[in-house]
């Protein structure tokens, strides 16, 4: 497990950040059974050295049909590395320097495992969801941009990190809501973390 350390001490004193932390889980009813994803993804820009960060967050629950448990984990990775994907190609736009961190939290040690290389993927259902999962991973970190002419650079990064239940209850809750719904869809929360600003289907 890697330090809290990694989520706020990254960049220089004063310098743009973003640190997006997306917590992810999933589970199936009977496994296989009736299965849900959740993904929540908190949403910090650090735009002073002083100034405390501007927050927002995206939760995204997701009906998956029968399924297994550990699609359904990979199918919460995906769906935050996509949603983290969106808002980096817009702050990439406005900040042409500064740095993104993206920390991957969920408390699949399998999953994680198999996402940071240490454990192969073999599971003939799973193949396919740890190269999307990868796909967007390298794509999120190649949102980074070099300028030559003022030798400016935005740096994206990607890390992966277990953690244990009790501190993934928010994507927990996720999940079980598409389950018990039967349905899927994404809410965002601004500042205050309490009022719903807005809701989709997806």
């Amino acid at each position: 497990m890697l330090s809290n350390g990694l989520e706020n001490n990254f960049g220089r004193a004063g310098e743009k950040r973003l640190l997006i932390s997306i917590y992810y889980d999933g589970g199936a009813r009977g496994n296989p059974g009736p299965a849900g994803s959740g993904a929540d993804v908190v949403i910090e820009k650090f735009d002073e050295a002083t100034a405390p960060p501007s927050k927002s967050q995206v939760q995204i629950r997701k009906f998956l049909g029968n399924t297994t448990n550990n699609v359904a984990e990979y199918n919460g990775v995906i769906s935050g590395l996509e949603e983290a994907k969106q808002q980096i190609c817009q702050y990439v736009k406005i900040c042409p320097q500064g740095r993104v961190r993206v920390m991957v939290k969920g408390d699949s040690n399998l999953v994680t495992c198999q996402l940071n290389g240490s454990y192969t993927c073999k599971a003939t259902k799973l193949i396919p969801l740890h190269r999307q999962a990868k796909q967007l991973t390298a794509e999120i970190c190649g949102l980074g941009k070099s300028n030559f002419f003022d030798g400016t650079t935005t740096q994206v990064e990607v890390i992966f990190q277990h953690v244990y239940r009790e501190h993934n209850k928010v994507a927990d809750t996720l999940a079980n809501e598409a389950m018990d719904t039967k349905r899927s869809w994404t809410s965002k929360v601004g500042d205050d973390r309490k009022k719903n600003i807005a809701e989709r289907s997806v």
